[in-house]
Order: C-alpha cells, then sequence, then structure tokens
C-alpha cells in the first residue's frame, strides 16, 4: 500500500486534500453544526411557562394542568414504547421557577402568580435507551397549542446555555424596536427546526396612559405638572419632617387609603393652573388604559430589544441559519429602519474565546515548530511534520459524523476542538518518528522514496501500537452514556478519530507530501539525492554525522554546492565528468571560497550572536556544513584528501578567528581590561601547515604582549589574566567540537620558563627562552607555526620573530638526535601486521613531517626558501635548491601525496582506524582511484614498497 501510494504521489495527495477539503465543507455547511458549550442533557426535562404580568393565577394554573396532562399521556406513551418505565416523577408548581434556584445564592428566584413548570424526572440516562432531548422534543410535540406559545420553553439540558440563536436589536424608537421584533419572530418561524422563538420585550402589569388636552396646553399645562399633581394626590406630598430620637418621620400630605383604591377620585382631581385657579381633571387630560414592559433594557445608552430561539440539531444549524439571516433578513432591517443597529450575542462569547485562544494557538505552533527545528536542525523537516496536524481536524469531523448517527454528539464544540489540539500532539509524535526513519536510512544510503518506503515499514509497528491504544483507551469514555461524562465525549471523539485519521496520514500523506515537494523542487533536490545514496552511503563517518545532525544534510541542497554538481543530461564518458567536476571544485575552493570569503561570511552570522556561546553554537553549525560538504566532495572522488586540507584548515581558521574578539570581550567583562593587551592565536602542527583533516588534533600556541606601563582594570595580574584566558578560550574550542567530529582538541603548547611551563608567554619571553634554553622539540615546534589571528601588529611581530629563530645556526648533532629518538618511538608504537596505520610506520607520515622539519631547521640559515609551510611545499623547495637530490625530493612528494590522501579519506570516512573487511565496494573502488591503482587488492603492496623507499630516502637525508 505504501509503495503504491507513494509511486502515485499525486493522486495520494489529492485523495487527502479532497478529504481535507469535504470535512472543511461538512462543517461550514452546517452538515456538523458547532455549539460553544457542549450540550450535556439531564435527566430531567422541565416545561418552564412565564405569562405577562398581571396574569391571573387561574390562568397559570390552567396551562399548567394542560402541560401535566401531556406529560402523563407521555409517561404512558414512553412505557409501552420502551417496554419499561421512563418516567419516575412528574412534578408541578406555582408561583415561581424552582429550576432556576441557585443554592447560596443572594438572588431571589423569579416568584408570581405569572409564573410556573412542569418537571418530568427520568430514569438514569445509563438505565434507558432514549435521550433526553428526545423526550423533550416529544413533549413539546403533545403539549400542542400551548407550546407555540413564547412564554413558554423546555429545558432538557443539566446546564442551561445561552440560547444558540440571540441577536439584540439597538435604537432609539421602541415602536421600531417592538416592530423589528414581530417580524424577526415571524422570519425565523419560516426555518425548519427553529423553535422556542421569544423576546425581551414582555408585558408588565397594567397601567393608566395620561396626556394633556389642548384645552389644557392652553392652560399652560404640560404632562409634567400633570404627572406631578396626581403623584401628590396618590403618592403624597412630603409636608413636614419630624425627628423622633435618630430617625426622621416623614408627613405626607394625600387622598386618604379608600380613595387611592378608586379611579372616580382620580377624575374628580382639580388640577391646579400656573396662574393659580383650578379646573376639571378630565377638561385638561385624557386617560387611556395598556400595559407597560415587563423590563427595560438599555446598552450602551441605547433601548435593546433581544430575540432568541433554540435550533433542532438534527434539521438545521445555527450557524447555517444565520448565514441566511444575515444576507437577507438582517441586512433589510438596517435599511429600512434608520437609527438600529444589532449585534450577535450568541457569537460574543465565541468571538471572545477565539481572540484569546488564536494568538496562543499560533504561539502553539510556533513552538511546535522549534521544538523540531531544534534537534533536527533543519526548517524544512518541521513543516513536513506539520503538514499532518490538518488530518487531525479531518479525524475529528468524521468521527463525529459517525457518532451523530448513534448519538452521543450532536455537533462540534471547544470540547472537541481540545481533542484535535490533543491529538495534533500525538501524531506529531508519529510522524517525527517516520521522519528520524527516514534521515537514519538516508544516511545509509538510500535514496528517498526508497528510505522513506522502509522507514514507513520499520515505523508501521510503533506507530500502529500508538494509535491502537490511544482509541482502546478513550474509547470507554466515547461512548459513556454517563451524564458527568458527556462535556468529553466530544474530546474523545476527536482525539481517538483524529489519532486514527492521522496516522494514516503521517504513513501515507506526509512521505507522499515530501516526495512531490522533491518532485517540484526539481534538480537540485535529484542531485542532492544522487549525492546522499552514492557518496554518503559509502562513508559510515559521515552516514552517522548525518544521522547525529540531520541540518548537514541540507548544506547539500544550498547553492554552492549544489553549482559543483554536473548536470545529468551532458552526457559526458566518466573520466571527462571526473575531471570537470574536479576542475569546478578546485577552482571554486582556490577562487570563490577562499579564506577571505570565508572570514566574510561567517562574520555577518557570529555578528548577529549576542553572546559568546551563541557565536561558538554559530560557528560550529556554519563550520559541521562547510566541512560536510567537502566530505561529500572527498567521498564523491571530485576532490581529493590532500587538495581539501587547505579549504578545512582555512574552515577552522575562520572559526577561532570569530571567537578570539568574542571570547576576550566576555572575560574582560568578566575579569577587566589591561590597556595595551594583544593576542596571537598560532596555531601548530598540520594546521599550521594547511593540512588539517577533520577530527585531527589541533594543538595552539598563544602569545600575548602588553605594555610595560599598561593601565589596567582587570582584578588579577597580567600574567595570571592572560593564563586565565587561554582556559577560557580552550574551553570555548572544546565547545566548538565538543564531539570530536570538527576537531579534538589537545592542550595548547607550554613554553618551560624558569622551570615552570608557561601556556600564554609574552614574546619577549618566548624571545628569551629561544636565545637561552629551547631544546630541538620547540623547535621543531615553531617550524610548523602559523598565525591563525592576532590583535594589532603582534602576528607581523611573530613571524619575524619565527624566522629569525629558524634562520639561526643551529645544533646539527642535537637535533640529529633528538629525530633519531621520536623515529625509535615511532618505531616501538607501530604494529607492522597494521597494513593501513600510516602515520606511525616507518616512513609513514610523522617521519615525513620530521624530514620537513629537519630540512628547514638545518638549511633556513643559508636558503631561507626553504622557509614553507607544507610538507610537499617543503620537498619541492629542498629539491628545487639542491638540498636533497630531485629523484629524493620527488620520493618524499609521492610518499607525502599517498599518506595525506589516505589519512585524509579515512580520517574523513571512515573517523576511526579503516578496516577493509566492513568498507563498501564503493568505498574501496574510490580509495582505489584515489591511490592510482587499478584495484583495492594493490594498495597493500603499493604501501609497503612506498613505505620502504620513503625509509631509505630518509635515513640519506638524516644522516647527510
Amino acid at each position: 500500500l505504501a509503495r503504491a501510494a507513494y509511486r502515485n504521489r499525486v493522486l495520494t495527495l489529492a485523495i487527502s486534500l479532497a478529504a481535507l477539503i469535504v470535512s472543511i465543507s461538512i462543517v461550514l455547511s452546517g452538515h456538523l453544526p458547532f455549539t460553544f458549550f457542549t450540550p450535556i442533557q439531564g435527566d430531567t426535562v422541565t416545561a418552564r411557562l412565564r405569562m405577562p404580568l398581571g396574569t391571573s393565577e387561574a390562568t397559570t394554573q390552567g396551562i399548567i394542568e394542560q402541560l401535566a396532562d401531556s406529560a402523563r399521556d407521555l409517561r404512558e406513551q414512553l412505557a409501552e414504547d420502551q417496554e419499561k418505565p421512563i418516567v419516575l416523577h412528574i412534578v408541578e408548581a406555582m408561583g415561581g421557577h424552582p429550576s432556576t434556584a441557585q443554592p447560596g445564592s443572594a438572588i431571589p428566584a423569579p416568584s408570581g402568580a405569572h409564573l410556573g413548570e412542569v418537571t418530568i424526572q427520568l430514569n438514569p440516562s445509563e438505565e434507558r435507551d432514549i435521550r433526553t432531548e428526545e423526550v423533550g422534543r416529544m413533549w413539546r410535540e403533545a403539549a400542542g397549542s400551548s407550546a407555540a406559545s413564547d412564554q413558554l420553553s423546555f429545558i432538557t439540558e443539566r446546564i442551561e446555555r445561552d440560547p444558540e440563536i440571540w441577536i439584540r436589536f439597538a435604537g432609539e424608537n421602541i415602536g421600531d424596536l417592538r416592530r423589528i421584533a414581530d417580524e424577526f419572530r415571524g422570519e425565523l418561524l419560516q426555518y425548519p427546526g427553529v423553535f422556542g422563538i421569544a423576546d425581551s420585550l414582555r408585558d408588565g402589569k397594567a397601567e393608566l396612559e395620561l396626556s394633556v388636552t389642548p384645552a389644557g396646553e392652553a392652560l399652560g399645562i404640560t404632562l409634567a405638572d400633570l404627572g406631578r399633581q396626581v403623584r401628590q394626590a396618590f403618592y403624597g406630598e412630603e409636608a413636614q419632617r419630624i425627628q423622633r430620637g435618630r430617625d426622621d418621620v416623614r408627613l405626607m400630605v394625600r387622598y386618604p387609603e379608600e380613595q387611592r383604591r378608586s379611579l372616580d377620585s382620580l377624575f374628580s382631581l382639580r388640577v391646579r393652573t400656573p396662574e393659580g385657579g383650578e379646573v376639571p381633571f378630565a377638561t385638561v387630560a385624557e386617560v387611556s388604559g395598556g400595559r407597560g414592559l415587563a423590563e427595560i433594557q438599555r446598552t450602551n445608552g441605547s433601548r435593546t430589544v433581544d430575540v432568541s430561539a433554540e435550533v433542532d440539531p438534527r434539521l438545521t444549524s445555527a450557524e447555517a441559519v444565520m448565514a441566511e439571516l444575515n444576507a437577507g433578513f438582517l441586512s433589510q432591517v438596517l435599511r429600512r429602519y434608520d437609527g438600529v443597529s444589532f449585534t450577535v450575542e450568541s457569537a460574543r462569547e465565541q468571538q471572545e474565546t477565539v481572540a484569546t485562544v488564536g494568538p496562543l494557538f499560533l504561539m502553539a505552533l510556533f513552538a511546535i515548530f522549534a521544538l523540531l527545528a531544534l534537534p533536527l536542525r533543519s526548517y524544512s523537516q518541521p513543516l513536513i511534520i506539520m503538514a499532518v496536524l490538518p488530518f487531525a481536524f479531518v479525524g475529528a469531523v468524521w468521527g463525529h459524523v459517525i457518532l451523530k448517527l448513534f448519538g452521543p454528539v450532536v455537533g462540534l464544540s471547544m470540547a472537541s476542538v481540545f481533542g484535535i489540539v490533543a491529538a495534533s500532539g500525538v501524531v506529531v509524535n508519529s510522524t517525527l518518528v517516520l521522519i528520524h526513519g527516514v534521515n537514519r536510512f538516508r544516511a545509509a544510503g538510500d535514496g528517498m522514496e526508497d528510505a522513506l518506503l522502509n522507514a514507513a515499514v520499520s515505523r508501521f509497528r510503533p506507530i500502529l501500537i500508538t494509535t491502537v491504544t490511544t482509541f482502546a483507551g478513550v474509547a470507554p469514555l466515547m461512548l459513556s452514556n454517563s451524564v458527568p461524562a458527556q462535556p468529553l465525549v466530544p474530546m474523545a471523539a476527536s482525539l481517538a478519530f483524529g489519532v486514527v485519521f492521522s496516522s494514516v496520514a503521517a504513513l501515507l500523506f506526509v512521505p507522499a507530501l515530501w516526495l512531490v515537494l522533491l518532485d517540484i523542487s526539481g534538480g537540485t533536490r535529484r542531485v542532492t539525492d544522487r549525492v546522499v545514496a552514492g557518496v554518503i552511503g559509502a562513508s559510515p563517518r559521515l552516514s552517522q554525522w548525518m544521522a547525529r545532525y540531520p541540518y548537514v544534510q541540507e548544506s547539500l541542497r544550498k547553492q554552492e554546492f549544489t553549482d559543483l554538481q554536473l548536470p545529468e543530461d551532458l552526457d559526458l564518458d566518466p573520466e571527462m565528468e571526473k575531471i570537470a567536476r574536479q576542475g569546478l571544485v578546485r577552482v571554486y575552493y582556490q577562487r570563490e571560497f577562499d579564506i577571505g570569503e570565508m572570514r566574510a561570511q561567517l562574520g555577518d552570522v557570529a555578528a548577529r550572536a549576542p553572546n559568546v556561546s551563541d557565536a561558538v553554537s554559530e560557528a560550529r553549525t556554519w563550520a559541521e556544513e562547510r566541512t560536510f560538504q567537502l566530505g561529500a566532495h572527498i567521498a564523491g572522488g571530485t576532490m581529493a584528501p590532500v587538495e581539501a586540507a587547505g579549504p578545512l584548515t582555512d574552515i577552522l581558521e575562520t572559526c577561532l578567528a570569530s571567537l578570539l574578539p568574542a571570547a576576550r570581550s566576555e572575560f574582560t567583562t568578566q575579569h577587566g581590561e589591561i590597556s595595551g593587551s594583544r593576542i596571537a592565536l598560532v596555531a601548530l602542527g598540520p594546521a599550521g601547515r594547511r593540512e588539517f583533516v577533520a577530527g585531527g588534533p589541533l594543538e595552539l600556541l598563544f602569545v600575548c604582549d602588553r605594555e610595560d606601563r599598561a593601565s589596567t582594570t582587570a582584578t588579577l595580574n597580567p600574567t595570571a589574566w592572560h593564563a586565565q584566558f587561554v582556559q577560557f578560550f580552550t574551553r570555548l574550542i572544546r565547545e566548538f567540537s565538543a564531539e570530536g567530529i570538527l576537531l579534538r582538541p589537545v592542550p595548547p603548547y607550554a613554553l618551560q620558563s624558569a622551570g615552570r611551563e608557561t601556556f600564554a608567554p609574552t614574546l619577549a619571553a618566548a624571545g628569551r627562552h629561544f636565545d637561552e634554553s629551547a631544546d630541538s622539540a620547540d623547535l621543531r615546534m615553531l617550524v610548523h607555526a602559523r598565525v591563525f589571528e592576532a590583535e594589532g601588529d603582534l602576528g607581523d611581530r611573530f613571524e619575524t620573530f619565527r624566522r629569525s629563530v629558524l634562520t639561526r645556526s643551529h645544533d646539527a648533532g642535537a637535533i640529529a638526535a633528538d629525530i633519531a629518538a621520536v623515529r625509535s618511538s615511532l618505531a616501538q608504537r607501530h604494529k607492522d601486521s597494521d597494513t593501513w596505520e600510516i602515520r606511525r610506520r616507518t616512513g609513514g607520515l610523522a617521519e615525513l613531517e620530521l624530514a620537513a622539519e629537519f630540512l628547514q631547521l638545518m638549511h633556513a640559515r643559508h636558503t631561507p626558501e626553504v622557509l614553507v609551510h607544507g610538507l610537499i611545499p617543503t620537498f619541492e623547495a629542498a629539491g628545487k635548491h639542491e638540498l636533497i637530490d630531485a629523484r629524493a625530493a620527488s620520493g618524499l612528494v609521492e610518499a607525502a601525496t599517498l599518506w595525506q590522501n589516505l589519512e585524509g579519506f579515512f580520517q574523513m570516512t571512515s573517523g576511526e582506524a579503516f578496516d577493509p573487511e566492513s568498507a563498501s565496494d564503493d568505498q574501496k573502488a574510490r580509495i582505489a582511484d584515489l591511490c592510482g591503482v587499478g584495484h583495492f587488492d594493490e594498495l597493500g603492496d603499493l604501501i609497503a614498497e612506498t613505505a620502504l623507499v620513503t625509509a631509505r630516502i630518509l635515513d640519506r637525508t638524516f644522516a647527510g
């Protein structure tokens, strides 16, 4: 299945995207409605009645009796249909809504003759097959005309929610608001599945409305005057206050109680005019009966009216209804009624939550990306891993669709969203496991499609186990009928089905997507895959390196590497293609990516590092990528190790040079500054000769200089300050190559001074040492010394000092004796049976280093041209100036080339001692080609013969 999916990757991608689009359509179309809170069905159904204020108790009681009768009929019907009692009790209440009372609340429950309710107590949900919501629907239909009233609502949920449709109209004209509310209620009645329509314009108590007649206006009487005098007559006017102890007693003048109870007293009232006369009430006032409002709503100073309704999720959704209303009725309201606006209150809380949670969710996605990018050291692979996240949504949608058919859920909710988030974390882990397997198989030499297929097969079992255990773990909760478990059912459904769908997507969609992206990217990716499969797979050390740090593989896709690969359609024969590729690489590292370009490139990166630790991290990443590119060139046969030694050394020099000022800055922050102090970083051994190999030992010499009367803010004396700085910088070098991939740190070179070792000698102290007590080892060290980085003119002064020491007359006998002792030590440590140990063997690489040191120390005084860096340049200069015969010089050059090529190739591709038994055929073929032999089996004889010839030449050289 995986093989078919990957080969038909475009079809796989199309099917996956179609599933995602269909899932989104199911939600947007309302087939799977979304509610903010999960409906929690209780074990009771309450018919809550609210009549207009002033309704008689008998009228309310009559409707309550009708509701109770319909409930009893329903009980009998359910008992027959379900073959067991469903309704346990029927409770009637008059004068209030007991079900709304909150224990311990300071707000009393509403009461009055206009209120009442009937409650049906059902069996626990675990003991019945019919849902509470279905019982409520049957009761509402059985209640008939009573249920059609907007004052009656049926409550089936354990925790009441806000209405699913809730619109608030605002304006200043109450007449317009009343008409809009009536029209909107009529509009809602047209939608199937919408019920429980109500508004907040409930009638209040009966009241009399007063107005002034034209005759009253002619007499100068205003409505305020009329209202005030009527109030004085029936409520009273304060005439006096009497102090009784600590209380005020108000004396009110008004009609007697008997007259206040009769409307005749109103019509017999005499109204005073502004001129002081009195006229009959009926002459200046008109009275009309009516009802006021039960309550007056204001929001932000405007009168408001709320219209609400419930939605049957089996027939429609609130989102679908609101979408049609926004496009039709609500937009027309704004055009027909000036000064009227509306807000969707049912979506306000949801919008506020989204506004709060949305940025947090984006931050979580960024955190996931960062946590994936750090260990993978890649920006593209985390995005590929996160591409599976939408399928957690797909699984959640289809899981809800399936469960909706059986009743556990009615739609999506915020709990469903939380389940999707939980599923995302699980599926990211599954995809991460898959990607890790892909990286390992690619490191082993597989092509991309084979690596994806092998990873999918090998990781199928752990992904399947994770999926099955997660689904099985939440299945009891997902299928539970328990009321307390209902809020968690949508979350469980999203998690269970999200993991299932996403795991399938991780195994099929993600690899197909990766392959499609590789196809789109074209030649660059194909070149990279060819290099990875054909080169890195044949190099165990590079394979391990790539498996441990996948980000280095991305360096093979960078332009500076891909530009050096020849297109496949040039139709060159293998030999010509090899020559062309070697030429491209050689020119690139000699002219385009030399030490100056390296320093400029890393300098831009290091400048952004806020501290020295970040600078070390940036330098390490940069060096590992560039070294890995060189390793790919060496393993691929496009660059000989002896040619790669220079760029490798330049990479190392660039990194250490960039770290020196950063280290000094941080060190002076902690320990103070010594003005006029200068430090030089001097490379010794292979690094000094520009013949460094990856993972080789790095030996350094630190030289310092300072003014005699330099001012200082340091807490240490200058000697201790420089010594501790050397320790600090050495620690940074160990952090730079913590696992020895780039280099193997060794302690810095120490000069003996007054019987003590000095790791940071001044240039003057070094001069005294070489004038008085330097031995042959110190002189041999100085031969290969080269300044990596120096402050001020210290670098030039050190080079002048070095050349002056080397061009002196030296004790030839002491030097010859020291070299002889070293050769004897090398011979004792070398095992004759180890053919592939080419450094310590007689005539090997270490003895060639001794020969170069000997030639420079013995002949530099009369032939300063021999003072060059590198073994091959030294032997060539010695032959050119007839310090040794040309044939011997040529033999030493050939030996140095062979040994350096073998050591560089073994160190880059194997890391440890080369084992021909475990080497691949491809690796053996490249070694044979590198050494100029027809077959790998001939290489042992070549090594033995070269060592023998070289040893004879060296014997004559050291003796002469």
